[in-house]
């Protein structure tokens, strides 16, 4: 699955084949005037490593595409996979009469979340400048406090 962003390019490596995008991550009230968000000094830029396929200068806003499926499965293997781990290692702990079958499902569970844990920190998404975009067309404040349940 692709995905699409809108970020600006605050820097660009010798060369231009490669910059870097700080992307805004929005939610409810993230532009930070709101008076009833929760977490007002968290920052809510990312900054990625982009091939520059459209040809952006340092300061342009850019469109950037990357693919989720990568992240998709390493979160599958962190929150699904050890939870069905402890509960095959509890059945069979319990079918055998070993003793405490839940202390076993529970280990299956930790050392299968450690194994995607540390698989998930290899998922590494292929990000890429589609097109760069006119600054005026941009609306920067979309997410603003108009949608807010507390106003």
């Amino acid at each position: 699955m692709i995905n699409t962003q809108i970020g600006q390019v605050i820097a660009v490596e010798p060369g231009g084949r490669t910059v870097t995008v700080e992307i805004k991550r929005a939610g409810g009230c993230s532009h930070g005037s709101c008076s009833h968000q929760i977490f007002q000094d968290v920052d809510m830029n990312v900054r990625v490593r982009a091939a520059n396929a459209a040809g952006a200068q340092l300061g342009d806003f850019v469109q950037v595409s990357f693919e989720t499926t990568d992240a998709l499965w390493a979160a599958f293997l962190v929150y699904i996979v050890p939870i069905i781990a402890g509960l095959i290692a509890y059945t069979i702990a319990g079918a055998l009469a070993a003793p405490y079958p839940g202390m076993v499902g529970l280990a299956a569970a930790v050392i299968v979340l450690f194994i995607g844990l540390k698989r998930g920190d290899r998922v590494r998404s292929d990000y890429t400048t589609v097109r760069r975009l006119d600054p005026d067309s941009i609306q920067l404040d979309q997410y603003s406090c108009q949608n807010c349940p507390f106003h």
